[in-house]
């Protein structure tokens, strides 16, 4: 039978596998398929969808945004947990948790299918379930799940309002945080 720690340390995998495998290269393909899709084919004769002549090796890749600014803000999620955690806030690192998971939540409702939607939302909510005290033992943690339901409506609603770009960085930082959370559970003794 599996112990309390154990499903700490699966939770956290799936958390990571899910961050590493879904969250991020969304995020990416979000920013890049803003106007003009992953190519920029100004210049050339872009017919229904199809260049003509025009050499393939002519047509330059441009992302939509910079793939720094896009890294940066997964380091930037990664970054303000592990902040949170080395001043001793004990608890602001599981609501930041909280509203990270929310927002990746909120994101993917905006982005994506249904079934990454939710295959996400299992993911950190499971994490949120699991989340391990100092000795070890997971426990049920209320505030960091409803926090996550709060901000999942709030961010779908307020990047509903915005544009994809936002989605795509808000994505981007919670999977930061994800990264760190992940680690962290799976690192713990």
């Amino acid at each position: 039978m599996a112990t309390k720690g154990t499903l700490t340390k699966i939770s956290a995998g799936l958390l990571l596998a899910v961050t590493l495998l879904v969250v991020i290269p969304e995020g990416f393909v979000t920013a890049n398929s803003l106007a003009g899709g992953w190519f920029n084919y100004e210049g050339s004769d872009l017919v229904d969808g199809v260049t003509h002549d025009r050499d393939i090796t002519e047509i330059a890749f441009e992302p939509a945004i910079d793939p720094l600014v896009l890294g940066a803000a997964v380091l930037a999620g990664f970054v303000v947990l592990l902040a949170a955690g080395k001043l001793g806030l004990d608890k602001i690192p599981t609501t930041l948790h909280g509203v990270a998971a929310g927002m990746a939540i909120g994101s993917m409702a905006l982005v994506a299918g249904t079934v990454m939607t939710v295959l996400v939302a299992i993911a950190v909510l499971l994490t949120l379930v699991a989340s391990p005290e100092p000795t070890g033992e997971a426990t049920l943690q209320p505030v960091p799940i409803a926090v996550a339901a709060v901000a999942a409506v709030a961010s779908y609603v307020l990047l509903r309002n915005l544009n994809v770009e936002a989605a795509a960085l808000a994505l981007l930082f919670a999977a930061g945080t994800f990264l760190y959370t992940s680690t962290v559970s799976i690192l713990s003794p």
